[in-house]
């Protein structure tokens, strides 16, 4: 067994003469908040190989922080939340009916983490909202 490479933040990937390309779990590429990278590492195997065939092997690096590092940085954001607050985030999301087809979703790229706070804020602000308005009609009504 050995420690998963998990993304720390935006570094090269790519040899200063561009003839090495990292990819999957030697570029980081490994989801911080989950810890899945086979999808990234597929993607970025495309993406090294494209390089090679355009000749544009210097460019990779850049080509691949502009396709991961927003979703993996606000990935590695929740996760840093998450595991400072398990017992709250357990209750509140993990819990949640919808976590499992949520979490689904982002293991398969189809929604990405950077959108999720402003989700879950939307969510909250719903909720809180809704459980205000009934108080409201009840003092009125009286």
């Amino acid at each position: 067994a050995h420690p998963l490479p998990i993304w720390r933040g935006k570094e090269s990937l790519h040899s200063h003469d561009g003839k090495i390309l990292l990819a999957g779990d030697a570029a980081g590429l490994i989801n911080p908040f989950f810890g899945d990278g086979i999808l990234y590492a597929v993607k970025s195997g495309i993406m090294a190989a494209e390089c090679v065939v355009e000749g544009k092997t210097l460019e990779y690096s850049d080509r691949i922080h502009t396709k991961f590092a927003t979703n993996f940085d606000a990935a590695l954001r929740m996760a840093n939340f998450f595991y400072q607050f398990p017992g709250f985030c357990y209750r509140y999301g993990v819990t949640n009916p919808r976590a499992t087809r949520a979490a689904a979703r982002l293991i398969a790229g189809e929604f990405p983490f950077d959108q999720l706070p402003r989700r879950v804020l939307h969510r909250v602000r719903r909720q809180a909202l809704g459980s205000l308005l009934p108080m409201q009609g009840a003092r009125s009504s009286g």
